[in-house]
């Protein structure tokens, strides 16, 4: 499992270093469902013609704050279905400071991509390293607005 998710990392890494020249920084909102509670937050995304970076920030009542990487790949196209990995960090009200270690996020989605802004619709759900799967799948949405390109 570790394997087939660096590889997947190496390879959208060279995806997105082919379609640097077209890289666009974006802003956003998200909302999320969280183990059946809507939590909003920001979203900033480095877009690639056939991968993005994200980064959400949110805070959950009752736990603390929360942000989740997403690496996702994706088509140059004005509606594209996005699949990707996500890892979690952040800081737990009466725990503190942690780092996701013992999984990541595997996600599904679509996106609508226009010149000044990306709608996004999906899903992920939690998977252990030993194959586990969480019975709390997230559902998301997100609008960004673009705030640069080059």
């Amino acid at each position: 499992m570790k394997r087939l998710l660096l590889c997947l990392a190496v390879a959208m890494v060279l995806l997105s270093c082919v379609g640097v020249a077209q890289s666009r920084f974006e802003l956003g909102i998200k909302m999320q469902n969280i183990r059946e509670e809507i939590t909003g937050g920001y979203n900033v995304g480095l877009v690639f013609d056939y991968a993005q970076v994200s980064m959400d920030f949110l805070i959950v009542r009752g736990f603390g704050f929360l942000s989740v990487v997403d690496l996702t790949l994706r088509m140059p196209w004005m509606i594209t279905p996005t699949v990707g990995v996500g890892f979690a960090w952040g800081n737990e009200f009466f725990d503190g400071p942690f780092f996701e270690t013992n999984g990541f996020f595997v996600g599904v989605g679509l996106q609508y991509v226009n010149e000044g802004y990306t709608f996004s619709l999906g899903g992920k759900t939690y998977v252990t390293w030993d194959g586990g799967i969480s019975t709390f799948p997230v559902i998301e949405a997100s609008f960004r607005i673009k705030v640069g390109e080059w």
